[in-house]
């Protein structure tokens, strides 16, 4: 009994090793996929359309030259 317990021990720990290292693996291609598409600090940002917070529709175009925060996220 106790050889299968440390055979099902040793089981786990593989598994979670294998998941911690794909886990990093994607967090990795994630970073890489990204860096490249991202605008750094200072960079223009692309022209883009949203709406305020009291849906009135606004265009990053009229904020060229502004001191702008642009806050982003799901509002659901």
């Amino acid at each position: 009994m106790i050889y299968l317990s440390r055979l099902s021990f040793l089981l786990v720990a593989l598994a979670v090793a294998t998941s911690i290292c794909a886990q990093q693996s994607f967090v990795d291609s994630m970073n890489k996929r990204f860096a490249g598409r991202s605008p750094a600090a200072g960079d223009m940002l692309p022209d883009a359309e949203g709406c305020h917070g009291d849906g009135s529709p606004f265009a990053l175009k009229d904020t060229r030259g502004k001191l702008t925060v642009l806050v982003t996220g799901c509002l659901t």
